[in-house]
């Protein structure tokens, strides 16, 4: 779980945004590239899904329609409503776990490819994340304050000072960690794929690996309330 630099650096030292951080850090851009990469097929093998439980020449059209939708969340409510219109059951209930179970991936993967980037002295083997209109409002008091004439008054000690808590900072091992992570979550998803698909083979396997990967029973219980929930195959 990423931190803020006042948990590691309380004297606040500064923090460099500058827009070449990723050619001076080419490992970093790797790592960032990976988690997005990922993500991107974590998309597509649910697009594949949609296509498996969608009728004969309909699947094109629902696909495209899908892939045209903006946000991650906008096209899970939207295959959601067309699987509540074609499946039922552990059928319906492993798609509404399996989408559960990637959520935090869904947030940090966006953090990730719209948020700012940068690094800290203090913090050397660490990277620094910062939402766009965070910094940007920095920036923009920071103007206001040098245009109020405030600086001939009160000296440097009043310039507007970057919010330390709502800088996220990001290990190389967390990083490496949430790859990982990423990496199980294609694996359900293809899972996921095959045990929706009526011409796999081993679908019986698929439902073995999607009932018992933890991530998915962990969604599972938060769906029933019930502690160590089980799956039911259906339609195998």
């Amino acid at each position: 779980m990423p931190r803020n630099p006042a948990d590691t650096d309380p004297t606040h030292s500064a923090i460099d945004f500058s827009t070449d951080i990723m050619i001076r850090l080419p490992e970093l851009a790797s790592l960032i590239m990976q988690t997005i990469s990922q993500w991107s097929h974590i998309e597509s093998n649910l697009l594949a899904t949609l296509a498996h439980f969608t009728k004969g020449s309909e699947a094109t059209a629902a696909v495209k329609e899908l892939a045209a939708l903006d946000g991650h969340g906008r096209r899970k409510k939207q295959l959601l409503k067309k699987a509540e219109g074609e499946m039922s059951g552990q059928s319906l209930n492993l798609l509404k776990d399996l989408f559960k179970a990637i959520i935090p991936y869904g947030f940090i993967r966006g953090r990730f490819a719209h948020h700012i980037w940068g690094v800290c002295n203090a913090l050397p083997d660490e990277f620094i994340l910062i939402a766009p209109k965070e910094r940007w409002l920095v920036s923009g008091g920071v103007k206001d304050y040098w245009r109020s004439g405030k600086f001939s008054e009160g000296g440097l000690a009043d310039m507007p000072k970057l919010d330390h808590t709502l800088i996220e900072v990001w290990s190389r091992e967390e990083l490496s960690t949430l790859i990982s992570g990423l990496g199980k979550i294609i694996e359900l998803t293809i899972n996921l794929n095959q045990y929706f698909d009526p011409l796999a083979p081993k679908r019986h396997l698929n439902f073995i690996n999607l009932s018992h990967n933890p991530l998915m029973q962990k969604a599972c219980e938060m769906r029933t309330g019930t502690p160590r929930p089980s799956y039911v195959p259906s339609n195998l």
